[in-house]
């Protein structure tokens, strides 16, 4: 069963890869992550996601603040004595 879903899997990526090369000649636009303006994501956009090098380095300033985070649940063994001394 797991071969078979594998299988579908593939033909369906198959078939996305060559839809995409059909279409290269329509460009894909996205919102920018950090002010929306849309943009095009494709090799020819450095900065892609982004519209832009500004918006692209201000993104990496608030992962490196801490202001973006990945949610982890803490586990009671996960803390340590160490944990509490500073």
């Amino acid at each position: 069963m797991a071969k078979t879903k594998l299988k579908q899997c593939c033909i369906i990526i198959n078939l996305e890869i060559q839809l995409s090369h059909m279409e290269t000649n329509k460009k894909r636009l996205v919102a920018c992550p950090n002010c929306k303006k849309l943009s095009e994501f494709s090799s020819g956009n450095a900065f892609r996601p982004f519209c832009s090098e500004r918006c692209k380095m201000i993104d990496l300033g608030l992962w490196a603040s801490e202001q973006y985070a990945i949610p982890v649940e803490i586990k009671p063994e996960d803390l340590t004595d160490e944990s509490f001394d500073h």
